[in-house]
């Protein structure tokens, strides 16, 4: 029996059971930045806009975390797929208090306002004037049960233990039957949100305007 479960735990390790579990925030947040370098196409759902943070909030996490920083992972994908990334980039954002509660020990009391004004000039810059540009998002609490992330070659699903909780996991899938379903399931989800990108851009704002408050 023992040696069935070796085995088992060695073929799941080179990823030739699939679905694979990831078992910790580490395994996910790596499979996840290994799989945002090597695609064309990608979507997610996200607590927050986790991809928008300014520079100083994302020097401080990086010196209080070890996990993989897949918030920079996205946004540097987005950028480098500016041109196209609005027909191959798709993203629902929850907008949770958990947002805010995860990030705000790293804003000082006195520093509140910068990174309100700080995170809505990356709004701008990130979407345009007139959201012209950027990724789609639509701004929907979806829930914390299932959080797709699905790229060209695998569809990854993010755990967590409760709505406030943080990412403890997953599992990964890189048969093309679940791709494609995931795609298919994210999409409906998405465009039955029923806002444009005007409106999901507007609500983003509001929603960042509305920190502390």
């Amino acid at each position: 029996m023992q040696e069935n479960d070796d085995l088992i735990a060695r073929t799941a390790s080179a990823g030739k059971i699939n679905p694979r579990l990831l078992g910790s925030k580490y395994a996910f947040f790596g499979e996840a930045c290994a799989q945002l370098s090597n695609t064309h196409s990608f979507r997610a759902t996200f607590f927050g806009p986790v991809f928008l943070f300014p520079d100083w909030i994302v020097q401080r996490r990086n010196a209080q975390r070890q996990t993989p920083n897949f918030s920079v992972a996205v946004r540097t994908f987005l950028d480098k797929t500016r041109e196209r990334n609005r027909m191959t980039s798709r993203i629902i954002l929850r907008n949770t208090p958990a947002f805010l509660a995860d990030y705000q020990g790293l804003v000082g009391p006195d520093e509140k306002k910068l990174f309100v004004t700080d995170m809505l000039d990356q709004v701008t810059a990130m979407f345009g004037n007139n959201s012209e540009i950027g990724p789609q998002i639509t701004c929907v609490d979806t829930g914390y049960l299932y959080l797709p992330h699905v790229f060209d070659n695998a569809v990854l699903v993010a755990t967590r233990a409760g709505p406030n909780a943080p990412v403890d996991g997953g599992w990964i899938d890189i048969s093309i039957d679940a791709i494609n379903r995931e795609k298919d399931r994210f999409d409906k989800v998405f465009d039955g949100t029923g806002q444009n990108q005007h409106q999901a851009v507007q609500q983003l704002r509001d929603f960042i305007n509305g920190f502390w408050q």
